[in-house]
This record gives structure tokens, C-alpha cells and sequence, in this order.
């Protein structure tokens, strides 16, 4: 009997692996994968570009330049996370979020590695009915186990532990990023030395006008 048993249980592991292994294909044809991966990258690139520097409070979230485009970085998340596409808008609206209670939040090659990671996976632990330890998301995203539980207390506290999301405003974010198409300073990175004068002054000039965060939902400019 005990053989039986151990003999159902493999067979069931192996039919949940097959399952994840194709809802991990699916995910990855999304349109909202496709549309996140390209915000995410014109962000990074964009707030590169500009030489943005985070407060002290993001400090803990610094590191060395990711070692892979942040597109190529969401992809990677999408694959190994084991959660759906949701996740991601969830993740870049609690990143809003804490823009919104801490000021000069952007999302830099220094800090999407960590930053970012945090996000979906809290989004993850919130949304979905499987996820995976933190064990697991440590070694998605390439840093310590010890180090990624620190990340994950401070991210929620600088959030105030606020995860729900209303449908409506799920919906409408949803829409806006699928809805985005980046502009020819946001994609530009080819052109990006080209152009990085100009945005410097412009910004400058703008500076005492408006916020440095554009709320995602109206305009997607950058985190």
C-alpha cells in the first residue's frame, strides 16, 4: 500500500510539473508579458539616462548594474516565478504605490534586480494559491536568501503592508500598460547619448512644475 501511495504521489507531482511547465508557456505569450517587459526596459533605460540616484530609505535595494536587461530580467521572473501575468501589474502598481510615500522611486539597473523582484513576489504571495519560498525567489533573482527576507520586510513596510488592489483600479492599470507604447525618448537607448542633453534641460526646466513620478495610469512614464 505504501508503494501504491508513493507510486500516486509521483505520478501527481509529475502532472502538476507538466501543468506549471504549460501555464508557464501561456504566461509568457500574454500580452500584458510583452507590454511589461518593454515599460520595464524603456523605464530602466529612461532613468539611467537621466542619471537618477534613490533616496537613502532605497538604499538596502542598491546593487551592482543587473547583469541582464530588465525586459529579459521580467522574463526570467515569468518563468521561474510560477505566477501569471497579474502579478506583474500588481507588482508595478505596489511600486507606485510606494512612490507615491516615498519620494524619488525609480526603478535604475541598480535597483530593478532587487526592487522589482520584491514587488512581484509579494504580488505573487498575495494573488496566487501556489507560490514559491522566498528560498526560490532568491535564487530567481540571483542574490542571498538572508538578504532577500530583509528586502522583502523593508518593501512592506515602506508600503505599509497595503497589498490589496481594487479590481477597478487593477483593471485600469492593466489597460493603460497595454495601452503604452513607448516614445522615441523611451526607446531610444540606441540614440541615448544623442539625447541626453536635451532631457537633462528639459527636465530641469520642468523640474519646479511637476511631479518626477508620472502616475502610470495616465501617462507611463517612468517609475
Amino acid at each position: 500500500e505504501s508503494t501504491q501511495t508513493s507510486t500516486r504521489k509521483m505520478v501527481q507531482t509529475e502532472e502538476f510539473r507538466q501543468e506549471m511547465k504549460k501555464q508557464d508557456a501561456e504566461n509568457q505569450k500574454h500580452p500584458l508579458v510583452a507590454a511589461c517587459s518593454q515599460l520595464l526596459r524603456a523605464t530602466v533605460e529612461h532613468n539611467d539616462a537621466m542619471n537618477r540616484i534613490p533616496i537613502a530609505e532605497l538604499k538596502v535595494f542598491e546593487g551592482r548594474p543587473s547583469p541582464v536587461a530588465a525586459d529579459a530580467y521580467l522574463k526570467r521572473i515569468m518563468k521561474y516565478g510560477g505566477c501569471g501575468p497579474a502579478c506583474l501589474v500588481m507588482g508595478m502598481i505596489y511600486l507606485e504605490r510606494l512612490k507615491k510615500r516615498v519620494h524619488k522611486v525609480w526603478l535604475t539597473s541598480k535597483n530593478v534586480q532587487r526592487l522589482f523582484l520584491v514587488a512581484v513576489m509579494e504580488a505573487a504571495k498575495f494573488n496566487e494559491d501556489f507560490y514559491f519560498s522566498n528560498k526560490h525567489w532568491a535564487e530567481i533573482g540571483g542574490i542571498p536568501l538572508s538578504e532577500l527576507n530583509a528586502l522583502e520586510v523593508t518593501f512592506l513596510s515602506l508600503t505599509n503592508f497595503n497589498l490589496y488592489i481594487a479590481p477597478e483600479d487593477y483593471d485600469a492599470f492593466s489597460s493603460a500598460i497595454l495601452e503604452w507604447k513607448p516614445t522615441p525618448r523611451s526607446s531610444a537607448s540606441a540614440s541615448r547619448s544623442a539625447t541626453i542633453s536635451e532631457e537633462h534641460a528639459s527636465v530641469k526646466a520642468t523640474e519646479s512644475n511637476r511631479n518626477s513620478f508620472t502616475d502610470v495610469t495616465t501617462a507611463l512614464s517612468a517609475f
